[in-house]
């Protein structure tokens, strides 16, 4: 399953990556990683349809005001929009 994971996170950054998407890399791996997760969790296992569903899902429009991440630890970071992007 864990093959299936990475590829469908390279389909998904791919596109985003190459569609100028991407602002903020950080938080872009976060909601991506988070978005085909959250599917997995649910039993989607195909890497096309994890792929996409995260680019739908990238692609939606986010609240203007911050973003809260949680890194592996547990520990919290705000980011508010239009931080430094990298």
């Amino acid at each position: 399953m864990s093959h299936t994971l990475d590829a469908a996170f390279d389909i998904a950054w791919a596109y985003l990556n190459g569609a100028g998407l991407i602002q903020d890399k950080y938080v872009a791996r976060v909601q991506v990683t988070q978005s085909i997760l959250a599917l997995q969790a649910k039993g989607v296992e195909n890497k096309l349809r994890l792929a996409n569903a995260a680019i739908v899902e990238f692609q939606q429009p986010k609240a203007p005001t911050e973003t809260v991440l949680e890194d592996w630890f547990g520990f919290k970071k705000v980011r508010p929009s239009g931080f430094a992007k990298n």
